[in-house]
């Protein structure tokens, strides 16, 4: 690893289901001081193209073939499959997943309960072809649901999202591989940090036990009275995990080097 990287490492960040890279733009500053960033749209959500009919490996296979150089994967939700298949088909570009408010497998599985219930994103689904906007509205709330202190923000941030919203072949798509993924069955060789919202209602934060058994390169943190989104409702927090994960696996590198 050169110096350059040593000293500012490559991080790319990718966002949730329905949103788009200004979903980040509450840390977008912090982190542009402290990393090489790359703000990347998923497939037929903000600037990026729609693909059509494609599946998780295809929205892979794009994206991995934008990436020149390994980078930290930092992603949220939907995003966070999007990265651990990612780590899975291409892991010479991959030094390092955060990964939050997600885990391997969004729904319930067998021996996987501490998930969203198969229903439960079925019903965003049916939702979704008989009012778009409200679907979004009531999927951006949920995320928010018994975080305090959060409302003031959430109607100008939800305005500022519907204004570029995604297409809805992509809204498919995304809730699609939301329903059908499972990560748990490839082992990610690179260091994994899963960073969870302890009143999350999509991914409940009782997963990080059964995260805990993924591996010894997996590590988990809890931010206390937040929700899907902490990066939003508990900035700060959220900023320190990321730094404090990144700088650990970029001093292990070089140590090793």
């Amino acid at each position: 690893m050169n110096s350059e990287i040593r000293i500012k490492p490559k991080l790319l960040f990718i966002h949730g289901w329905a949103m788009n890279s200004t979903v980040w733009d509450s840390v977008r500053e912090q982190m542009m001081a402290k990393y090489i960033i790359t703000w990347l749209d998923l497939p037929g959500h903000g600037d990026a193209e729609v693909l059509n009919d494609a599946d998780l490996d295809t929205w892979v296979d794009t994206i991995s073939a934008s990436i020149t150089e390994p980078h930290h994967i930092l992603a949220w939700s939907l995003g966070g499959l999007v990265a651990q298949r990612l780590a899975q088909r291409y892991p010479e570009q991959v030094l390092s997943l955060c990964l939050l408010a997600i885990s391997p497998s969004f729904v319930q599985r067998d021996q996987w309960l501490n998930a969203v219930k198969p229903k439960v994103l079925q019903g965003f689904a049916d939702n979704l072809l008989i009012d778009y906007q409200e679907t979004i509205k009531r999927f951006v709330a949920l995320q928010f649901l018994g975080v305090k202190g959060f409302r003031t923000e959430f109607t100008p941030w939800l305005d500022k999202l519907l204004a570029k919203p995604a297409k809805l072949v992509a809204l498919k798509q995304g809730l699609d591989i939301l329903a059908t993924t499972d990560c748990r069955a490839s082992m990610l060789s690179c260091p994994v940090f899963w960073l969870l919202g302890e009143k999350d209602r999509l991914v409940p934060s009782n997963v990080s036990s059964d995260l805990t058994t993924l591996g010894d390169n997996h590590r988990v943190e809890i931010i206390k009275g937040a929700g899907h989104a902490p990066f939003l409702s508990h900035t700060d927090e959220f900023i320190t995990h990321v730094h404090h994960f990144i700088s650990q696996v970029e001093n292990n590198y070089v140590a090793a080097n």
